[in-house]
């Protein structure tokens, strides 16, 4: 029986969580890890290398500012991080791929800015001086409306969490702009349709689970403000990935939604993210455990 893999749909989808996440930046955290995986993965036919080469120049070139020098430079990192970990790990899944090349390449920028003090404190401003010339025009319209100071104020607050969080929100985008370049890698270079596994499929080591256990103790103990934001940080990354095995785990129980239901489900999950986030990511949490899915398929009749 043909398992069911990622199509045109999933990869656009991807895409958008991409865009969503990394507004401004998808192309480069697409376009320059996928350049590197023509040149330097196999096949290595001549052309996909002089396309790679051809377009890693043109992306590694442009407009510059601060931001997005710093997306160049983190694409470049986490695209050479998982080639290392597609030739080390060989056959391994994408996604184990995916996240050692995000978690090595958080460390590598980390170690990098030992020898550059202030290079965070710099990113922080710059990501909050984008983020806030972003909604300023809300801002101006709001300011002039009557109740409108509490809706700047809650505009306010979400730009600092969002600043704060921004390393999280990086890695998210980044690992989804993985998953593209990869399918398009596999698609246009080894013809291969069935790179990655469907969202039902999702899931990732058990023993990841300690990274989310360290990022809630750096956020409830007062060990200080750097502790605390690099727990938020892990938290939010983390629980992220939760939430989505718990929805994979979800897709699998209730059947994979035709094109009515999956409108229905996407109204429903943004007119109530917090809940529909909440019970996903308990149910992500709760899977390392239950393993759903696999006892799901140990009681099904054979040919189902």
């Amino acid at each position: 029986m043909t398992r069911k893999a990622v199509g045109w749909a999933g990869a656009i989808g991807m895409a958008v969580v991409t865009g969503a996440f990394a507004t401004g930046y998808a192309g480069l955290l697409i376009l320059l890890p996928l350049s590197l995986m023509l040149i330097a993965l196999p096949p290595r036919r001549p052309g996909m290398i002089i396309i790679g080469l051809v377009g890693a120049a043109l992306l590694l070139r442009g407009p510059a500012d601060p931001l997005t020098d710093f997306a160049r430079g983190w694409a470049l990192i986490v695209g050479a991080w998982f080639l290392v970990a597609s030739m080390v790990m060989g056959g391994g899944r994408f996604l184990s791929r995916g996240l050692t090349a995000i978690g090595a390449s958080a460390g590598t920028v980390a170690g990098m800015a030992v020898f550059r003090p202030g290079a965070f404190a710099q990113l922080d401003s710059n990501v909050h001086m984008r983020l806030s010339t972003a909604v300023q025009p809300f801002l101006s319209t709001l300011s002039g409306m009557d109740g409108g100071d509490a809706l700047v104020e809650v505009l306010r607050q979400g730009i600092e969490m969002e600043a704060m969080l921004y390393p999280a929100v990086i890695g998210v985008a980044s690992l989804s702009a993985l998953g593209v370049a990869w399918w398009l890698y596999r698609r246009v270079a080894a013809h291969d349709t069935a790179s990655l596994r469907p969202l039902a499929e999702f899931r990732f080591a058990d023993s990841l689970v300690w990274l989310l256990i360290v990022g809630l103790i750096l956020v409830l103990l007062p060990i200080g403000a750097v502790a605390a934001r690099t727990g938020s940080n892990l938290v939010a990354f983390m629980g992220t990935l939760y939430a989505l095995r718990g929805l994979g785990v979800v897709l699998v129980l209730a059947g994979m939604p035709g094109p009515l239901g999956m409108a229905i489900g996407i109204v429903i999950g943004v007119l109530l993210y917090p809940m529909v986030a909440m019970a996903t990511f308990v149910i992500g949490v709760s899977d390392i455990w239950l393993d759903i899915r696999r006892r799901r398929a140990a009681v099904q009749p054979p040919g189902n």
